[in-house]
């Protein structure tokens, strides 16, 4: 199944349908527009964005350690080379100078945090772009009032399809923008929630997965009718543990629940007209897709299955399907002996128009603006023009490096992430769990507790938090 000359193809072709999307302004990550000239290629760029020269003016990057930046120089490995090549090319094409300011990332990225904050309160001169985890340091920084609203930057424009556009629609709060994700980060590329299947097991139940992904028949009740007898007692002790063979191996977490919630079509928040924010989660489609997956869940029998236990499994060929973010997947299965491929959760019904990709808020792949930015104007060319060259530079040579390993090296692989990166997903209430809301989707998904009564019960302290999140942003 695999081609030693795929990963080359798949960059090239990559390469050149970035650099039609990056000149065109198209929304379709997919669209690789008509074949360009090479002279067309070489002058992309200048063309998308135009001439401009800050004079050697400084654009000063905070970032988490690990947060996607480049070394001072290359070395070898393929996404710091990219990214420094990406910089390079920016700081000679603008006569600007990008400079990385590396954090810790220990305790959650706290001491870039803690830094953004405290040189905002301060007005001492300091940072232009922050690069880092969205639950700690983007969270923390829209609370305490020390990032900028990113909607009123020159240039940027955040429905390009280098940046979320989900991210975009649905995290604004009264209208403002805060945080985002993207192509500018390296990092942007293992936030999802995903979900991988172990190829040989599936080929020995004869499915063809990819093939129903595609096809758009990859769906709840798919997932359950493949699952609900997979999961077997192999040492017959009466209880599914880490010696049985089990159909999902899963963390029960919230971040797991909300996933196959937001995979099913539902929004855990939406944002009217006006930027003011509705949680409305007991609507009858959501009550209808909860109930579907507290009984789905219910059936998998994983009860007696810790956290800790599900990776090891699925790496030793104990479970059919596992799912965490596309970061816990690359890192854990590199050396498992099954090659494994990687798709979206699954959509609620055919009739759902488009699968939707949660993403880990953990991860460091989030960047916000410091409210005490000196210069919007070199500040919102910079996150366009980063943004916009990484789509052409940095994706295809990150897809190259997702695809190593055991994963399945073929088209059927390519079209996976396609459909993954076009389709992340995020709302304020994913990021805040206002009221204890996001709580109540993971006893209901993971424990089957009954979801209206509890949800009765906090109903006043959601708005509460939404009149609160409003007003703090006003």
């Amino acid at each position: 199944m695999k081609s030693k000359k795929l990963s080359l193809v798949i960059a090239l072709l990559m390469l050149q349908g970035a650099f039609a999307a990056c000149s065109n302004g198209t929304k379709d990550p997919g669209n690789t527009g008509d074949p360009v000239s090479d002279t067309e290629k070489a002058d992309y760029f200048k063309d998308t964005l135009g001439e401009r020269d800050f004079g050697g003016a400084v654009f000063n990057i905070a970032a988490a350690e690990g947060a996607g930046v480049p070394l001072d120089s290359e070395n070898g490995e393929i996404v710091n080379d990219a990214l420094f090549k990406r910089n390079s090319k920016l700081m000679s094409d603008y006569n600007v100078n990008i400079v990385n300011n590396i954090f810790s990332a220990e305790g959650d990225s706290a001491a870039l945090t803690d830094a953004i904050i405290n040189n905002v309160l301060a007005d001492d001169d300091g940072y232009d772009l922050v690069i880092g985890p969205l639950a700690t340091t983007m969270r923390r920084g829209a609370l305490n009032k020390v990032l900028y609203d990113m909607t009123e930057l020159p240039t940027v424009d955040f429905t390009n399809p280098w940046w979320s556009e989900y991210a975009y629609e649905n995290m604004q709060i009264g209208g403002k923008l805060f945080f985002t994700t993207g192509d500018i980060t390296s990092n942007y590329f293992y936030v999802p929630i995903v979900m991988a299947f172990n190829m040989r097991l599936a080929d020995d139940n004869k499915l063809d997965i990819f093939d129903m992904v595609r096809s758009g028949e990859w769906t709840l009740d798919k997932f359950d009718e493949i699952t609900k007898d997979y999961t077997i007692d192999l040492n017959g002790d009466g209880e599914i543990t880490t010696d049985d063979r089990i159909a999902y191996a899963h963390v029960r977490t919230e971040i797991i629940s909300y996933s196959h919630y937001i995979a099913a079509g539902q929004k855990m928040s939406t944002v009217d007209k006006d930027g003011n924010i509705h949680v409305e989660l007991d609507s009858e489609p959501s009550i209808d897709i909860l109930q579907k997956l507290a009984s789905i869940f219910t059936r998998l029998e994983n009860k007696a299955i810790t956290n800790n236990d599900t990776a090891p499994m699925f790496k030793n060929g104990q479970a059919l399907f596992y799912s965490n973010s596309l970061a816990s997947v690359v890192n854990n299965f590199r050396d498992m002996k099954d090659d494994y491929g990687i798709i979206p959760l699954p959509k609620a019904d055919k009739e759902q128009d488009s699968y939707y990709t949660a993403v880990n808020t953990w991860t460091r792949g989030y960047i916000g603006v410091p409210a005490n930015t000196r210069d919007t104007e070199l500040t919102g060319f910079m996150m366009e023009a980063m943004a916009c060259l990484s789509y052409d530079m940095v994706r295809p040579v990150v897809y190259d490096k997702v695809l190593e390993g055991k994963i399945s090296r073929t088209d059927d692989s390519v079209d996976m992430l396609d459909i993954i990166f076009s389709t992340i997903y995020i709302d304020s209430n994913y990021v805040f769990n206002l009221g204890g809301s996001g709580t109540e989707i993971l006893r209901t998904v993971m424990y089957d507790e009954d979801f209206m009564s509890s949800y009765a019960a906090i109903k006043d302290a959601i708005q509460a938090d939404i009149d609160e999140l409003n007003h703090w942003f006003d």
